[in-house]
């Protein structure tokens, strides 16, 4: 989870697109599977 974070800033940094699309949708994944764990 922390990691994908600091792949998408690595991502803005360098212009990377699709590095960042890419962390950002399993960010947006991982939330999910929290918020489900926990409710």
């Amino acid at each position: 989870m922390v990691s994908a974070i600091s792949w998408v800033i690595q991502g803005l940094k360098n212009q990377d697109n699709s590095l960042v699309l890419l962390n950002t949708v399993f960010v947006c994944v991982n939330m999910l599977g929290l918020y489900h764990w926990f409710s």
